[in-house]
């Protein structure tokens, strides 16, 4: 049995980004496979079908067939959703599916770390409030 690890496509049950319309989603791990520890959770960006061509900046664009991709077993076309970050718990995976390749991991994780470091600059951003 598949377990998990980076790269490996796992499949969800979450809640879309508005905290609304639970379903079995497809996601991606993030977490470095050495990070994850059973009984911690670790990090997935979703997997959606519903994307703009050309993706947008925080998606990258995943291989899929009719019949199952070789590599990821998408049967169609989807996107790694980079800002759709949630934490998952092993209890929480369905299934697993495949792997994404290594050089479309590799871009993922670059818009993970780049996606980070905003909110990091963001948050660092934010006035102090005055004491009293």
């Amino acid at each position: 049995m598949p377990t998990p690890q980076r790269g490996r496509i796992v499949l969800v049950e979450a809640l879309d980004p508005q905290g609304e319309k639970p379903k079995v989603r497809p996601f991606v791990i993030v977490t470095a496979t050495k990070e994850i520890e059973t009984g911690k959770p670790f990090v997935g960006v979703a997997i959606i079908s519903t994307f703009r061509k050309p993706p947008l900046s925080d998606e990258v664009q995943l291989p899929a067939r009719k019949d199952g991709h070789p590599q990821t077993q998408l049967t169609k076309e989807a996107v790694a959703k980079c800002s759709w970050a949630r934490a998952i718990t092993h209890e929480e995976i369905v299934a697993y599916k495949g792997m994404v390749p290594p050089a479309l991991m590799e871009q993922i994780l670059k818009i993970v770390e780049r996606l980070d470091k905003e909110q990091e600059s963001e948050s660092s951003e934010e006035p102090e409030k005055p004491t009293e």
